[in-house]
């Protein structure tokens, strides 16, 4: 990869990870009350609340991915869609409280992120209400005209322009009241079984342009607007997608391919530069062994999560592991291992009911405690500090070292930091005093950190 490609990388998006941390998070999905909630009356579904929050914190869980929006709903004061039936039995009914507010001020105390976990496109299944109580109605009755079938499935129409506007005044509206730490996106893709969109196709595809390219980027610009909206109303937050396991089928992994078969592009969004972090729904076990839903195979963890780090350098890469899955289930900490060591920055669970059975300490061997920065200045020594650089390198072991970029580096840009070969060692931007963990590989002699306005470092590094 040229140096000219990686400078136009920095340009578009480049995120920080927090240096010496590993991110636990997990799934809490409400939609038919999977996770939560699963009392009923508000004072039992608060102290459910309250406990799920203490419980996350003590076996470590760092960040929650609450689902805010399950099926053209609201687990929230929506200005918009209506309450969801999860927490009184009625679509529309208000609950007298706000699950949202109680979430975010539980976590805050508990110092764990609440990250809104958004479904874009699906509105039903077989089972759940669409005929609301209150003032607010289901999209399936608004605007039915925005409807795609999908078997007993119904799902929102990509294909629509005036969808995506209306997505966008949706999530401007929870973005607005609440102060998440960031938004995610699932079900952003087209169906898996049979639909017919040709009246949208016939509408609104360009002459030229093949169905599926269509369709593609039907998705991808619905992620970009809301990648966009969110990076306006709460700067500096996670945009993140939870998409389909397989992009493209890889040796080891055989299957649906979200690329081609829901024009799920979720790769390139990455490329584009709409995402901070990705969560891939990797939820097989390793070793094409069955996963129980009847195949003599599955498509191989280890593969995939390789995969998915290599593909996407820019972004934290968590992949999602599916305790819902008996051999999955088995292999936990197995697969937590195989994704660290892949270099993934942690790992998201689906879903909770499935990760409080779990051993209670399972987490506790993989967390890195931080470094104290205090340490780090008085006792030891930086590779290089000779001269005005606008970073400097300090050696923490043979294969690490810490970044720390000078107080004059004030501005928010971006930086890679590209080995002697040209390999990306690490992104981040820069916001004010900011620092990040190197690996550098055995034997290297120098760095090359490289700036979103063109200028370049060089630094030598010692053994």
């Amino acid at each position: 990869m040229g140096l000219r490609f990686l400078t136009g990388l920095v340009l578009i998006s480049l995120v920080q990870t927090p240096a010496f941390s590993q991110e636990f998070a997990v799934w809490i999905a409400t939609a038919h009350s999977i996770d939560f909630p699963k009392t009923k009356g508000v004072e039992n579904q608060k102290a459910e609340l309250r406990e799920l929050v203490q419980t996350a914190k003590r076996r470590g869980i760092t960040t929650l991915y609450f689902q805010v929006r399950g099926r053209g709903d609201a687990f929230y004061r929506s200005a918009v869609e209506p309450w969801s039936e999860e927490l009184t039995g009625t679509l529309g009914q208000d609950p007298g409280w706000d699950p949202l507010s109680e979430v975010l001020s539980e976590s805050k105390k508990a110092g764990i992120k609440v990250i809104g976990w958004f479904n874009v496109y699906k509105l039903t299944d077989a089972s759940n209400q669409t005929k609301s109580r209150g003032k607010i109605r289901h999209l399936t009755e608004s605007h039915p005209g925005w409807v795609l079938k999908s078997g007993s499935e119904r799902f929102l129409n990509p294909g629509i322009p005036e969808v995506r506007t209306y997505l966008v005044s949706v999530l401007s509206d929870l973005l607005k009241k609440y102060p998440l730490d960031g938004i995610q996106l699932d079900f952003i893709r087209y169906p898996t079984t049979a639909f017919k969109d040709q009246a949208a196709v016939k509408k609104y595809k360009k002459k030229g342009e093949t169905t599926e390219d269509w369709r593609r980027t039907n998705i991808s610009e619905t992620v970009r607007i809301l990648s966009e909206a969110t990076a306006r109303l709460r700067p500096g937050s996670e945009f993140s997608t939870a998409p389909l396991g397989i992009w493209k089928e890889i040796p080891g992994a055989k299957g649906l391919q979200s690329y081609f078969d829901v024009y799920q592009d979720s790769q390139g969004w990455v490329s584009a530069g709409y995402l901070t972090a990705i969560m891939p729904q990797l939820y097989w076990p390793a070793g094409n062994i069955p996963d129980g839903t009847g195949a003599r195979t599955s498509p191989d963890f280890r593969a995939l999560a390789i995969d998915w780090v290599e593909k996407c350098p820019s972004v934290r890469v968590l992949p999602g592991i599916g305790l819902y899955k008996e051999p999955v289930f088995r292999q936990t900490e197995e697969l937590v291992k195989i994704a660290l060591s892949a270099g993934a920055a942690g790992v998201a669970f689906y879903s909770w009911s499935q990760f409080v059975t779990l051993p209670e300490g399972l987490l506790t061997g993989f967390v890195r405690k931080p470094v104290s920065e205090q340490t780090l200045l008085s006792e030891i020594k930086p590779d290089v500090s000779e001269g005005e650089f606008p970073v400097s390198l300090t050696r923490l072991s043979k294969d690490q070292r810490l970044a720390r970029f000078s107080a004059g580096q004030q501005q928010a840009r971006g930086w890679v930091v590209l080995s002697a070969a040209g390999d990306t060692l690490g992104s981040g931007k820069l916001t004010g005093m900011a620092s990040e963990l190197i690996k550098t590989p055995a034997g290297s002699k120098k760095v090359i950190f490289i700036f979103s306005d063109s200028t370049q470092t060089e630094l030598t590094i010692g053994d």
